[in-house]
């Protein structure tokens, strides 16, 4: 099978004599193509889906599902998204998600104001958990020098709502 570029899609050809008062290359640009996504659909991808969505008008939906324990929150929450092609997030992913930011170094995290911000506030939590420990366990038992030191990286402690927030709607994981 040959195929050949439409003339459509071709650059005008700049003529051979010109005036004099007339720039060739200004010219050139003139004639040239106008592309209106020169570097493809993938390099283009966020504002091709935000005109197609603006354009049909179309909104994001969110789904908030809440209840008692054990009321079938996850269940049907998991059938709804596979139901409507659509993607589930839950508490647990994001707290996992900030949990192991918390744990990685200020290195690897860059230069990352938000997850700078998540780290610390997750610091800052140990650090107060385990104060409250070593507070409520008091002088350690006859015979042993000292208590263990304990293991801040390993304190469960629970991701504040704010974090949860910032990584529902930022995308940082």
């Amino acid at each position: 099978m040959k195929m050949k570029a439409s003339d459509a899609l071709k650059d005008g050809e700049v003529p051979e004599e010109l005036p004099e008062d007339v720039d060739p290359e200004e010219m050139a640009l003139k004639l040239k193509f106008p592309w209106h996504c020169e570097k493809g659909i993938v390099k283009n991808i966020v504002p091709l889906n935000t005109e197609f969505n603006t354009f049909r008008g179309l909104n994001p939906v969110k789904i908030f599902v809440t209840g008692p324990p054990a009321s079938g929150k996850s269940y049907y929450s998991y059938e709804l998204a596979r139901y409507y092609n659509i993607p589930h997030i839950s508490i647990k992913q994001l707290s996992d998600c900030a949990l192991t930011i918390s744990l990685l170094d200020e290195e690897k995290i860059g230069e990352d104001e938000e997850k700078l911000a998540i780290k610390a506030k997750c610091d800052e939590l140990r650090e107060s958990m385990a104060a409250d420990m070593e507070t409520a366990r008091g002088d350690p038992p006859e015979g042993v020098d000292e208590w263990p030191e304990i293991e801040r990286a390993t304190l469960p402690i629970r991701v504040p709502d704010d974090i949860l927030w910032k990584l529902l709607h930022k995308e940082l994981c």
